[in-house]
């Protein structure tokens, strides 16, 4: 899989979902109240609350990729 036409066209698919809104940053904590994720805190101190969040790791972080016959 080529790395950045997989980007570009994932990206592509992910801004034409309609109710779908996509902030990218890292992560500092988890709104938790009653046991229950009601959001989360980014590293800039933004808070951002939801009934649902998902959370998931950047793609390729420290990854290798060997290309060869």
């Amino acid at each position: 899989m080529d790395r950045d036409i997989y980007k570009s066209n994932i990206l592509k698919e992910l801004e034409n979902c309609k109710n779908l809104s996509i902030k990218e940053g890292s992560v500092e904590d988890l709104i938790i109240d009653n046991k229950e994720c009601k959001g989360i805190i980014l590293q800039s101190g933004e808070l951002i609350s939801s009934d649902t969040t998902v959370i998931t790791t950047g793609t390729f972080l420290g990854g290798v990729c060997h290309i060869g016959n």
